[in-house]
């Protein structure tokens, strides 16, 4: 954002932090109210990407009008709300219980999943992979997105051929400083429906030539899409083993989360007992 529109944003504003000085663009002040402050870099946090100078000039107004209001409904609340300790409780029983979600989140993340070995995740698969079916179709490949005025799309359509090792890195190295959205999911499972969403048209324009594992190309009044396909699995069908592999170790951490975290919160608890760490007082 220009230098003109904040000048212009913060006169609108008449606000006192128009005269507080700062070292940094980064850190300048757009409003002020009762000793909080906005800065630039929350405003341009918030600035949608690819929004025109004209919108932007409206929206960062919009934002600077709704955060100053906030501020002043948060100030006047706060000073008239009439029970102050019962909401300082709420949030501390809400901090609370992030806190402890988060530890066992860590706990099924990092604890639990080691557990399951990739021979138990394998036994499972090869015991249940017929009912292993896919609701929705799976693909692997390469996503690019590029105007129509980019350079050598021929070459890039070449590439997207992947007849060879090298050609992954020549359109990695294309979209770096042509592509206006590329994806490289080549090496993992995406859902289709996922990867088409990107491109005008939808599974039944282009099914041939996923089905066929070939490139799928597309353009519209601004820009040229092109898929590369290099694996599909379709809706289904049953699930590709290394796909199948992430899932089931899901479902097994998911049938086995509930009596972990209580086998944990019981052994917590006994070993706290045990060192006195704990006490529970009777009353008669």
């Amino acid at each position: 954002m220009n230098k003109l529109l904040v000048g212009m944003l913060t006169c609108i504003f008449l606000l006192p932090a128009c005269k507080k000085e700062t070292s940094s663009p980064e850190k300048e002040v757009l409003a002020e109210v009762k000793g909080k402050y906005l800065f630039m870099s929350d405003l341009k946090n918030a600035l949608p990407e690819g929004i025109s100078p004209k919108d932007s000039a409206l929206f960062a107004r919009s934002f600077i009008e709704s955060w100053v209001t906030d501020q002043l409904v948060y100030y006047i609340a706060s000073k008239n709300i009439p029970d102050k300790e019962k909401i300082d409780q709420m949030v501390e029983e809400y901090r609370r219980q992030l806190i402890t979600s988060e530890y066992q989140r860590y706990l099924i993340d990092e604890k639990l999943s080691k557990e399951i070995s990739d021979e138990e995740v394998q036994s499972y698969y090869d015991n249940h992979a017929d009912e292993l079916k896919l609701k929705s179709g799976l693909i692997k490949g390469i996503f690019v997105k590029v105007p129509l005025n980019a350079p050598q799309r021929g070459q890039l359509r070449s590439w997207m051929a992947l007849h060879n090792d090298d050609d992954v890195d020549k359109i990695g190295k294309y979209a770096i400083q042509h592509a206006a959205d590329y994806d490289y999911f080549a090496e993992k499972w995406t859902d289709l429906n996922t990867a088409l969403s990107k491109m005008p048209g939808n599974y039944s324009n282009f099914a041939p030539q996923i089905r066929a594992k070939r490139v799928v190309e597309v353009k519209d009044s601004v820009f040229y899409y092109m898929l590369a396909v290099s694996e599909f699995a379709p809706a289904g069908s049953k699930y590709p083993e290394d796909y199948a592999r992430e899932e089931i170790r899901n479902q097994l951490i998911a049938q086995r989360k509930t009596s972990y975290l209580q086998q944990f919160r019981h052994d917590l608890l006994k070993k706290a007992m045990d060192k006195k760490e704990a006490v529970v007082f009777t009353h008669k």
